[in-house]
């Protein structure tokens, strides 16, 4: 129980880490944030999500999951140009949804851990805890653009991190993580889903255009600095 506990702990307080960061930010520095958040959801994928998943479920699983995580997203995308859904953007729940997947597991590894030994749970939780901050950042950021009230963007930005939680108690009660091709499925669909809002979110929202108006200097330096903040340390 303690290391569900533990997981609970560490989503949510990453989570909200990452809230205070983002708004401490000001509106002029938004659009290099922006540039940071996007490189931190690619250096997830390229560091966790598709290496697990591929280990776990080969090449074929992978390219599945990701199909299916763009698909999701563009469908989203679709439905928010027609009708927006109590004024969010598809990117901010894209963004929430990825994080939030991607949680999970994150979650199982805990639990895992701290039935094998509380030193190895202890550092597992302490390693997601120091990533999961600009993840949380990653979350607020976009609900931030998309005009909701801070009330809101607090609620859903603990709400991206409570699946860590969920993931440990799955793992003490069960005592292992779900098949491996349903888990490679399910990492590669977060993965999807984060290039996604990377690439056809959060960097076109900063002027309409992928990488800026002649400042694609500064774009590269904040998508390098997120890519190299979500890297295993």
């Amino acid at each position: 129980m303690s290391g569900t506990l533990s997981a609970f702990a560490v989503g949510a307080a990453g989570a909200l880490l990452g809230f205070f960061v983002s708004y401490l930010l000001r509106p002029a520095a938004l659009r290099y944030a922006l540039r940071f958040a996007a490189g931190v959801m690619l250096g997830v994928a390229a560091f966790e999500l598709m290496p697990e998943a591929l280990s776990r479920g080969g090449l074929g699983r992978v390219l599945a999951g990701t199909a299916l995580g763009e698909a999701f997203c563009l469908s989203l995308q679709a439905v928010f140009e027609r009708r927006a859904w109590r004024g969010f953007t598809a990117a901010a729940l894209c963004a929430a949804a990825g994080i939030a997947a991607h949680n999970l597991p994150e979650g199982l590894a805990i639990g895992a851990g701290c039935a094998a030994s509380a030193a190895l749970g202890r550092k597992l939780a302490l390693t997601i805890l120091l990533h999961d901050i600009p993840e949380g950042a990653g979350v607020a950021l976009p609900l931030r653009l998309s005009g909701k009230r801070a009330g809101t963007v607090f609620l859903l930005t603990l709400a991206s991190g409570l699946p860590t939680g969920l993931g440990a108690l799955i793992a003490r009660t069960f005592g292992a993580a779900p098949g491996d091709g349903a888990l490679a499925l399910s990492l590669a669909f977060a993965g999807g889903a984060m290039l996604w809002v990377a690439f056809g979110a959060l960097l076109p929202a900063q002027d309409g255009e992928p990488f800026g108006r002649g400042d694609a200097l500064s774009c590269t330096a904040g998508l390098l600095a997120g890519f190299i903040a979500a890297a295993p340390h």
